[in-house]
């Protein structure tokens, strides 16, 4: 692996697998949701999708005839922290797949009729999202654990936001996120390291624009809350956020951990007595979510509705019995090796190294080895564990719901 910055500050990560046929090229930029305003929320995801409706030199449908044609994977995503523009091909299709993947970040061509075709896109992606019980509820988490935080808000952003925009706020926005100081290049595969040096000097090297982006400060469940929302479901779908560990904390390791040993894994606490016990749902799990300052813990389960005051007793009731009875010799060498496997098996391939590598720079400008991960987990022993636990049972949570009438089977609500 070696690390470069060109002349116009981009940062460039480079990891030769010589034993592949493949080639993996990904573009992060230092944008999403928790880098906009209410004012800006959406337009992250907005740019996004306008990179693929054209640029200087390529229509739409040229873009999709020679990405088609290369035959691999050429695609991007929005999140929270960054936008990602990413391109999986065969080795000998690298020169292409830098010209478009170039092509789509810097040169896209914003029309004002083809602005305004996306946003019905857009608007039917939202309304795909507000069809899917178990997003609402993880969107309805965000906003009772950040309130009007900018983590608190949607990645697509709200219908009515995404209609008033003009192209004029798509444009000052790139120019405000989208430039080389903001961004991090990373290619991982089969390649020659004189023609990718070409390459950058060729579509990268004249790339100029937006300094680096600093995310904002932010705090999770300032104060407790419960929102809920009507959805004409068969199930009631909960969700559970505590305060968590930030992503730059060495703590995440201790966090990760306990995560394993209580929702986490199969042979997980909340798995084994919720489903496997009591039958009460198919769907239950936690997840830290680690951000830049802060972060959350989330415990999530889908049931009957006449079983949610149940389940939701049961998550307590699990929590309180990690916190006084402790955990064992066992649980914690079990939650140990299935992470430090989990982390070595996804990172097995190209693509998956060169999504690991591009996040970890673009949020803490370093890289952390699969050697220093594993060595992290081994570090956490049974007082670690327990210090988060203890955090968890003492923090303040906040819970989301969405359902048929959930006030009436949570009155709590």
């Amino acid at each position: 692996m070696e690390q470069l910055t060109l002349k116009n500050g981009l940062k460039v990560v480079l990891e030769h697998m010589p034993y592949l046929r493949s080639v993996s090229v990904g573009v992060w930029i230092r944008a999403g949701s928790m880098l906009e305003s209410v004012e800006t929320n959406g337009l992250a995801h907005f740019a996004e999708h306008m990179a693929f409706e054209g640029t200087a030199r390529r229509t739409a449908r040229q873009l999709a005839e020679e990405m088609d044609m290369l035959g691999g994977n050429v695609n991007a995503s929005t999140g929270k922290l960054s936008t990602n523009y990413y391109i999986r091909v065969l080795d000998e299709h690298l020169s292409l797949a830098m010209d478009i993947l170039a092509d789509i970040v810097i040169h896209p061509r914003y029309e004002k009729d083809v602005f305004e075709k996306e946003k019905g896109v857009i608007l039917e992606e939202i309304s795909m999202v507000e069809d899917s019980p178990e997003d609402v509820a993880f969107d309805l988490l965000a906003e009772a654990v950040y309130g009007s935080q900018s983590l608190g808000m949607t990645v697509a952003g709200k219908p009515e936001s995404i209609r008033a925009y003009t192209v004029d706020d798509l444009q000052a926005f790139k120019g405000r996120f989208y430039g080389p100081e903001n961004a991090v290049l990373v290619i991982t595969g089969n390649f020659d390291k004189h023609v990718v040096m070409e390459l950058l000097e060729r579509h990268f090297v004249s790339w100029s624009g937006a300094g680096k982006a600093v995310y904002p400060g932010t705090i999770a469940v300032p104060e407790e809350k419960c929102l809920y929302k009507e959805k004409d479901t068969e199930q009631i779908h909960l969700c559970i956020g505590y305060r968590g560990i930030p992503v730059e904390s060495p703590d995440i390791y201790r966090m990760s951990v306990m995560n394993s040993i209580l929702g986490g894994a199969s042979s997980s606490r909340l798995f084994q007595r919720i489903r496997e016990e009591m039958g009460l749902a198919y769907a239950v799990d936690t997840c830290p979510y680690s951000y830049p300052g802060c972060g959350e813990f989330t415990v999530y389960a889908a049931t009957a509705p006449q079983n949610a005051q149940k389940v939701l007793e049961q998550i307590d009731l699990e929590i309180r019995k990690l916190l006084y009875d402790g955990i064992t010799q066992k649980e914690l060498l079990h939650a140990k090796e299935q992470l430090k496997s989990s982390y070595a098996l996804g990172l097995e391939g190209a693509f998956s190294r060169m999504q690991n590598i591009g996040s970890q720079m673009i949020l803490t400008d370093k890289i952390i080895t699969l050697e220093e991960q594993i060595e992290g987990i081994e570090r956490v022993q049974m007082d670690d564990v327990m210090q988060t636990v203890h955090e968890l049972a003492r923090a303040k949570r906040s819970i989301a719901v969405t359902g048929k009438r959930p006030r009436h089977y949570l009155p709590g609500l």
